[in-house]
């Protein structure tokens, strides 16, 4: 039976939208990182584009986006009901440490969600929601908007 190992919920806010879920290795110059000119997505869903040593999303700007990081011993249920932006595949992490942090201001890390296991291909599985405004029908429905993402991380067989 598959098992959580472990699980991280992390917060960021950015002022343009975007965000970054990298691989400490990429941070640090030691691999490709996600803003490097040769990165390119080799998956996308909306919300979010997942490429070697990283994973770039988007936010809803000036709103905290929550992120929930999980490591599990294999492939983990799918929840009910199922998210609709949802993508499952491979991801090659350097380190095996990856960190939320702004798209474009550098410095600002977050948590290190250590997956235990460096220079790895992992089976990942990336969900993602934008929450609106659904009980108040006189307003707007982007008065109030949240992403919230789930990161789920496995070992590849």
């Amino acid at each position: 039976m598959t098992e959580l190992i472990k699980s991280l919920v992390d917060a960021i806010e950015t002022d343009l939208g975007w965000c970054l879920v990298a691989d400490l290795a990429a941070l640090h110059g030691q691999d490709q990182a996600p803003w490097d000119g040769a990165w390119s997505a080799t998956a996308t869903i909306p919300g979010a584009a997942i490429g070697r040593n990283g994973l770039v999303l988007e936010t809803v700007r000036r709103t905290p986006a929550h992120i929930r990081f999980e490591l599990w011993t294999g492939e983990p249920p799918l929840p009910e009901p199922v998210w609709e932006d949802s993508w499952t595949g491979e991801i090659y992490l350097r380190s095996g440490r990856i960190t939320l942090q702004d798209y474009y201001e550098e410095g600002y890390e977050q948590q290190v969600f250590d997956l235990g296991r460096p220079d790895s291909v992992w089976t990942a599985r990336v969900q993602h929601k934008r929450l609106d405004n659904d009980r108040e029908p006189d307003f707007p429905r982007d008065m109030y908007q949240v992403d919230i993402y789930r990161l789920q991380f496995w070992p590849r067989r």
